[in-house]
């Protein structure tokens, strides 16, 4: 039974480091998006004073680039709610299996107590009624 408990606890454990770390990957992909905006705003700014087509072409491969990337962080961020989404509900129904079997302990141990206590009960009844006849 501690088997099971010190297993149980050790695949929560995996569980909730793989949350921590696609948390920690998900804002790492917000930070990305973050410089994406910042660096859309300042391409539009630029190209107002951009003259020479040089520096324009170079600009809008860069957009390009930065655009991609964005759009890739996009796909892994979605992909990391989703993993984050099915290790929460798989997490929350060990717990559930977790509290029945608790509550499931706790009802035998209640039943043998219950036991023990009619048991004492029924020994302690014959001297009780060999008291009052004497």
């Amino acid at each position: 039974m501690e088997e099971v408990r010190r297993l149980l606890v050790q695949q929560r454990l995996k569980s909730l480091r793989k949350v921590m770390n696609a948390e920690r990957e998900r804002k790492k992909q917000l930070r990305c998006l973050k410089f994406h905006h910042q660096f859309h705003f300042f391409l539009v700014c630029e190209r107002q004073r951009l003259h020479r087509s040089e520096k324009l072409a170079k600009a809008e491969r860069e957009y390009n680039e930065l655009k991609a990337e964005s759009e890739q962080a996009t796909k892994t961020f979605e992909s990391i709610v989703r993993l984050m989404n099915e290790e929460i509900g798989r997490f929350q129904e060990q717990k559930t299996l977790d509290m029945g079997i608790a509550f499931h302990e706790f009802v035998k141990g209640q039943a043998r107590l219950a036991n023990d206590i009619t048991g004492a009960w029924r020994s302690l009844l014959p001297k009780l009624e060999a008291c009052s006849a004497a």
